[in-house]
């Protein structure tokens, strides 16, 4: 007799303790449920594909096929989120990799110190062009060979890509999702980041950015659809209405922006101070 069979104190049966146990491990009973399941970390194709339909409904809570196949199992998972963005960002990084290794590499030098002296080319600070510098520091030989230095800081600045990405994926959508609640949502934190997780599709075409002319127009379109995507995921993980789900993601935006010019004008402020004295 199991102890769900034993009689309490007034003769009834003790109910089976299974919403304990499946709250404790939800994925136990799950198809493949092994870590080394490829598909324990990504969603299937079928359900990517209906995410950049604009499908979300059934990409996120898959399709007949799928919850008769899954059960009580969820179709999408924080896990399967991670590891899709996780993909998506190294093959939105992989083109751009190329470009940084042949750049650097002609540059004898590292891809960041590239990057600087790009950036600080149009700088001038009282006729001294801050890109002079840059670019003597950017040439400074190192101990390795050029093509190898260039490839491994290319190399570093691609495999940063996915973990910004899923940064981004946590904190942002850590905002997203307390809007989300004070408007009324009630999902839980597992479906939130499983759903909007969809977003980080579209901008795998960040790869296309180094084609000069098309590449920033690609880029922005990647932009918008990433954004229509996650607010229509925030639509359906939160039950919210067009109006709310907007609101839901952009007033994290706002509120980060306000911050952080707050923060840029104190730092201006007290460098002129500091200069000044």
């Amino acid at each position: 007799m199991t102890i769900q069979d034993r009689p309490n104190q007034e003769g009834t049966q003790f109910a089976p303790q299974t919403d304990i146990i499946d709250a404790m491990s939800p994925y136990t009973d799950c198809p493949d449920s092994g870590l080394l399941e490829w598909r324990q970390w990504t969603p299937s194709v079928k359900q990517m594909r209906n995410a950049l339909r604009l499908n979300l409904i059934t990409a996120i809570d898959g399709d007949a096929a799928d919850q008769a196949e899954l059960g009580n199992c969820p179709a999408t998972t924080m896990r399967k989120g991670m590891g899709m963005i996780t993909l998506a960002g190294l093959a939105a990084g992989f083109i751009p990799f190329l470009v940084n290794w042949f750049v650097a590499a002609r540059w004898g030098t590292v891809a960041p110190f590239v990057s600087w002296a790009r950036d600080a080319n149009p700088m001038v600070i009282g006729g001294w062009r801050l890109a002079d510098t840059t670019g003597t520091i950017a040439s400074m030989g190192s101990w390795l060979p050029a093509w190898l230095a260039a490839g491994l800081s290319a190399l570093g600045v691609w495999i940063s890509m996915p973990l910004h990405w899923l940064a981004v994926w946590v904190l942002y959508g850590l905002g997203v999702l307390v809007i989300c609640h004070i408007l009324g949502a009630t999902t839980t934190l597992q479906r939130f980041y499983g759903g909007v997780s969809y977003a980080a599709l579209p901008l795998v075409l960040l790869a296309l950015t180094p084609i000069p002319w098309i590449g920033p127009l690609i880029g922005l379109v990647a932009l918008v659809w990433a954004f229509v995507i996650y607010v229509r995921a925030v639509q359906v993980v939160a039950d919210l209405d067009v109006g709310r789900a907007v609101l839901s993601v952009l007033l994290p935006l706002v509120i980060m922006t306000f911050i952080g010019l707050i923060v840029g004008l104190g730092v201006a402020v007290l460098t002129l101070f500091l200069f000044a004295f």
